[in-house]
């Protein structure tokens, strides 16, 4: 699963971003920043689970 990120306001640079995902059980579930830009980011997402997974981003 992917889903696509717009910042509010764009960076002078790409910045580094850093992705968690809030789960109580974190087994078979991955997240990954990707195709970063000044604009934006893609979060790629695994989950062995069909549930709504929450992920905390943060960008630098």
């Amino acid at each position: 699963m992917t889903k696509n990120i717009t910042f509010k306001t764009p960076f002078s640079v790409a910045p580094k971003v850093f992705c968690n995902i809030k789960t109580s059980s974190p087994a078979n579930k991955w997240a990954n920043a990707g195709s970063i830009s000044k604009t934006g980011f893609t979060i790629y997402l695994q989950s062995d689970y069909a549930n709504d997974i929450t992920v905390d981003w943060f960008a630098r």
